[in-house]
């Protein structure tokens, strides 16, 4: 099935206040859709987030833990049924790749 990467991108992005970039990789060779999100600037909102569900650690621990990625995979879901996505083009949870990029990460580039 063709997949239109940009669309989904975006969908999943403006829907998720803790994802500041929302990747989805043009891989032809699997039957499913996967995603890597960068958290950068909405890093108070996912720390807060994190102690209002009691997840411990640093950014990059409660960024990379399963219930913050159980939390993205919850808004995109969301996302996908409300913008109507056909249901090929949601992503699985064992699908979203999550990391924490410290505010600035772009310059350093």
């Amino acid at each position: 099935e063709y997949v239109p990467v940009e669309e989904v991108e975006k969908v999943f992005q403006d829907n998720c206040a803790f994802a500041d970039f929302v990747f989805l990789p043009k891989e032809t060779k699997v039957s499913y859709v996967a995603v890597c999100v960068i958290v950068s600037d909405s890093i108070g909102s996912v720390m807060k987030w994190a102690k209002d569900n009691g997840v411990q650690g640093d950014e990059d621990a409660v960024v990379k833990s399963d219930k913050f990625r159980e939390a993205l995979y919850q808004d995109f879901e969301a996302a996908a049924k409300a913008k109507k996505l056909q249901r090929f083009l949601w992503v699985a949870k064992k699908n979203i790749h999550a990391e924490y990029q410290a505010p600035g990460y772009q310059e350093e580039w």
